[in-house]
């Protein structure tokens, strides 16, 4: 499935690009560039930079999403899986994931009132999460 996803944007099936969309596709959650870098080192020899330069194609390609987190960091997860809205603890940086999407609605007006083709949209709540909130309080 990897090869036709990848031969079917114009890319070159190889051993990195492949390996990372196997760390996205067994992820939880969505992952940094850091977190995939570290897993991707346990089975194959790949710098950091090779692992960012895929990413990077991987996402121009719209095969896998990049969000930027609450915490500035970037975060990846594959396009298959649909997006996501998360809660993000402003402490330990904690994401969870909020079940559907309550914009869809509105995506759908916004799209019809202005002629502008949404591809997708991001949206955290950031604050504290149970844990942080009765450890700071």
């Amino acid at each position: 499935m990897k090869e036709n996803v990848l031969k079917n944007n114009g890319l070159k099936s190889t051993e990195g690009r492949k390996l990372i969309l196997d760390i996205l596709e067994s992820a939880c959650e969505p992952m940094t560039a850091d977190e995939i870098f570290v897993l991707a080192r346990q089975k194959r020899e790949l710098n950091f930079s090779t692992v960012y330069r895929t990413l990077s194609t991987l996402a121009e390609k719209s095969i896998i999403m990049k969000n930027i987190g609450g915490d500035g960091k970037s975060y990846y997860q594959l396009s298959s899986e649909g997006h996501c809205h998360y809660l993000v603890c402003s402490e330990c940086h904690r994401r969870i994931a909020i079940d559907g999407c309550p914009f869809e609605e509105m995506r759908e007006n916004i799209a019809n009132e202005t002629g502008f083709h949404i591809t997708g949209h991001n949206f955290e709540f950031v604050g504290e999460c149970p844990e942080c909130f009765k450890k700071n309080n």
